[in-house]
């Protein structure tokens, strides 16, 4: 016996159980798509802070270097050399736990940027221990 041969009431309720199916099969992907993008998300918002402490880290550390060339004070080289320390403690963070995202895999980028400013920076610091005026200028250009 065909479809279109068997009762109505057969019809409507293979009809009815089809559209259940076929509804909730639209539900399970809509749902595994809404948790991956969510996961995705997550991520990107968790590196993001994770960066924006590295960045605010990196910006004082520059801010201890400008104060230690200007005036010359303990306090400003020991100020630049802690966050100097934590600056480089975020970067090995970011070397033992990489993105997971292909995208956002840009921790390599950030080292190689990082690092050329420490090297600056220190090259100002001592430029400006031995009151090297033309090298700190010098130094202090590149590291910006």
């Amino acid at each position: 016996m065909r479809f279109a041969e068997k009762s109505i009431r057969t019809r409507i309720i293979a009809c009815v159980i089809a559209a259940i199916l076929l509804m909730g099969g639209c539900l399970i992907v809509t749902i595994r798509l809404n948790q991956r993008t969510l996961e995705r998300i997550g991520g990107s918002y968790k590196t993001n802070a994770e960066l924006t402490e590295f960045s605010t880290n990196l910006a004082e550390t520059e801010r201890a270097m400008e104060t230690y060339v200007e005036y010359r004070t303990f306090e400003s080289i020991d100020s630049y050399y802690h966050y100097q320390t934590l600056s480089e403690t975020f970067l090995s963070q970011f070397q033992t736990k990489p993105s997971t995202d292909i995208v956002m895999q840009k921790e390599y980028i950030v080292q190689q940027i990082t690092e050329s400013f420490f090297t600056y920076s220190r090259n100002v610091v001592t430029a400006r221990r031995a009151n090297n005026m033309t090298d700190v200028d010098t130094w202090y250009g590149k590291s910006l």
